[in-house]
């Protein structure tokens, strides 16, 4: 393993195998083009809870759903104020971003789910905001370089 620095020109994603990658191009810091692959960031979205929904019965609802969403990789209970308010909250992670959206429009027609959040933000833009990485600036990762 190494450590590089580079420039943050564009980035994208590719499922390759069923796997996600993000793919973030630059240049590195002798002035040439590289490509840093990341399979590590899991796609997710939101299940926003009704406020007398029990989270551990919607988790095992949704979970139920596996044979008809069966990218679902799990569901756990979390944090998150909407507009400044706490309010009960499920994350749901999936093996693809690609089914993201039709996986959070299923699992908000279940019982005790209000609404479904963060399913319409780009996956390469949810791995800039998770991992506070900005365009157009320099950065280090540490890496295994391949020819």
């Amino acid at each position: 393993m190494s450590v590089i620095k580079f420039w943050l020109l564009d980035i994208n994603h590719e499922v390759v195998n069923g796997t996600p990658e993000i793919r973030l191009w630059g240049i590195d810091d002798h002035g040439k083009r590289i490509l840093v692959i990341d399979r590590n960031f899991v796609p997710y979205f939101y299940l926003q809870l009704k406020a007398e929904a029990d989270p551990e019965k919607v988790i095992k609802e949704a979970l139920a759903q596996k044979s008809s969403l069966p990218l679902i990789l799990d569901i756990n209970k979390v944090d998150l104020k909407f507009f400044g308010k706490p309010v009960k909250s499920l994350k749901v992670n999936v093996k693809n971003p690609d089914v993201v959206t039709k996986y959070a429009t299923a699992l908000a027609k279940l019982p005790g789910v209000s609404d479904h959040l963060e399913d319409d933000i780009r996956y390469s833009s949810q791995y800039l905001i998770c991992n506070d990485v900005t365009p157009c600036e320099w950065h280090e990762v540490q890496v295994e370089e391949v020819k």
